[in-house]
């Protein structure tokens, strides 16, 4: 028990320390795009990103909780183990394949501007389909995927700096991150024959996997109205300037709430394991305990953002961003909502396979 606990706090050390450092760059890149491409530059990001992301969605479907929660059940048996790793991982990549032959042809029939950004987009589709970390979340080897991470991060923010340094270097600034996060997956692979032995797999063993994988899309689908569809209908509706302001107050809410996905990329695998082994109780408490942290660190960090945001903002970005103030005051509050909503969903709904609650909630906020 002492041992499981120790395993716990380490692992979820390393991912704090890893959310931590996703958080501190920000703070040194977002002040300096903000300045050198300008609001209306990176609202072209913005809005051509929430376009790739629909793609990418169909293409990962619900295959980064579900891979995780089904390699933790079964991490102990390597045959079992390799057998559902390339039967999940073949449904994962034919699921890339088509959402790739679909962008493409969106981008031959509907894009007439920002087109060099919108073909570069295609990275975010290729990584995401390229994505193995849910391996390594499920057997619990978090120690490999944090390092590889940080040093990934840390060459993407020197990167971004030296190179990106004037307005028409949007391209550059698109390529130097995308192409970061491909790699960040690729690396993954090297350690992938000390995983899981190589296996064929079975038409029959892929396609079991289909209908318990559209299960959690679903609600990962109905949240990207909040995620994506928001930067969509202002690209669409609105101008790339006012784009690119709720792109910065946003990043300002989003950049702290990835230490509840540290949270719950650790807790995850380990929920699982211990209510495949009938130790209920102790699951229950491990959620209880993660649930009244993360709920006091956002409740502080809400009313935190709100009350300085009128300092913060032009001291952080520069003049010219004064309607960022308003909206990160506005958007305040969703750092109680989607912190609490994902640590319930994540860490204790899809270990207890509560597929059907998940999906009306989502949907229903949606």
């Amino acid at each position: 028990m002492d041992q499981m606990k120790q395993s716990v706090r380490k692992n979820l050390g390393m991912q704090i320390l890893l959310e931590l450092l996703n958080i501190c760059t920000p703070f040194i890149t977002a002040p300096f795009l903000a300045r050198r491409l300008g609001a209306s530059q990176l609202g072209v990001f913005s809005y051509t990103s929430s376009i790739a992301i629909y793609f990418a969605l169909f293409a990962i479907l619900g295959t980064a909780n579900y891979g995780t929660r089904s390699i933790a059940s079964c991490k102990e048996d390597r045959l079992e183990r390799s057998r559902i790793f390339w039967e999940i991982f073949a449904l994962q990549l034919t699921g890339g394949l088509f959402a790739m032959s679909a962008y493409v042809v969106y981008l031959s029939v509907s894009v007439r501007e920002n087109q060099l950004i919108a073909w570069l987009q295609l990275l975010e589709i290729l990584s995401r389909m390229s994505d193995i970390t849910w391996l390594f979340f499920g057997l619990e080897e978090f120690r490999y995927t944090v390092r590889r991470s940080v040093i990934i991060k840390l060459l993407t923010v020197v990167l971004v700096l030296l190179l990106v340094k004037e307005t028409g270097d949007l391209w550059i600034y698109t390529s130097i991150m995308l192409g970061g996060r491909l790699f960040s997956q690729l690396i993954l692979y090297v350690r992938l024959p000390s995983c899981v032995t190589l296996y064929r797999p079975k038409l029959r063993g892929i396609l079991s996997h289909i209908r318990p994988n559209l299960a959690l899309f679903v609600p990962i689908l109905a949240m990207s109205v909040y995620h994506a569809m928001d930067k969509t209908m202002l690209g669409l509706l609105s101008t790339y300037e006012q784009s690119g302001f709720y792109y910065n107050a946003d990043k300002v809410i989003s950049i702290p709430l990835g230490i509840t996905n540290g949270v719950t990329a650790v807790l995850l695998p380990r929920t699982s394991m211990l209510l495949s082994e009938g130790k209920k109780q102790e699951a229950d408490r491990l959620f209880l305990k993660s649930l009244e942290g993360i709920s006091v660190l956002f409740i502080a960090l809400a009313l935190g953002a709100a009350a300085v945001s009128p300092e913060f903002i032009p001291f952080f970005y520069g003049p010219g961003y004064g309607p960022c103030v308003l909206l990160v005051m506005a958007l305040a509050p969703v750092y109680v909502f989607k912190s609490i909503s994902a640590v319930a969903r994540i860490q204790y709904m899809v270990p207890m396979r509560m597929e059907h609650a998940i999906t009306w909630s989502v949907l229903c906020g949606a």
